[in-house]
């Protein structure tokens, strides 16, 4: 955890500690969107997961570290962003993890650390 805390990108830092604290699959960080954080009614954070492997949606409990970084990145985001198709549900989805139109978790680096680290 240390390490994860240490990167300076903060893309890279929320898409590891959602990795680590929601046990999300890749594709499935790669497809959040911008309103996949929520509270449950006692405030603990809940994090909706798209529709992957199961074809269900599914919401999870999320550690408070976790949920802090979704919002840094949700500070940073442009609010007037179009959509995207997402290819498993064809709905126009604005992702979160999406910069200057292009997503982040293409990225090799990325796709490196999440592929051994989960």
């Amino acid at each position: 955890m240390t390490a994860i805390r240490a990167l300076s990108c903060l893309y890279q830092r929320t898409a590891l500690l959602i990795a680590r604290w929601s046990g999300a699959r890749r594709d499935e960080i790669r497809r959040l969107s911008v309103d996949c954080l929520d509270t449950y009614p006692d405030g603990t954070p809940q994090l909706r997961i798209p529709a992957g492997k199961t074809k269900r949606e599914r919401m999870i409990p999320l550690y408070e570290e976790a949920a802090t970084s979704i919002r840094g990145i949700l500070t940073l985001r442009c609010t007037e962003d179009r959509g995207l198709r997402d290819t498993q549900t064809g709905v126009e989805i604005r992702y979160l993890f999406l910069h200057l139109g292009r997503a982040l978790l293409l990225l090799p680096s990325v796709r490196a650390i999440l592929t051994t680290s989960v």
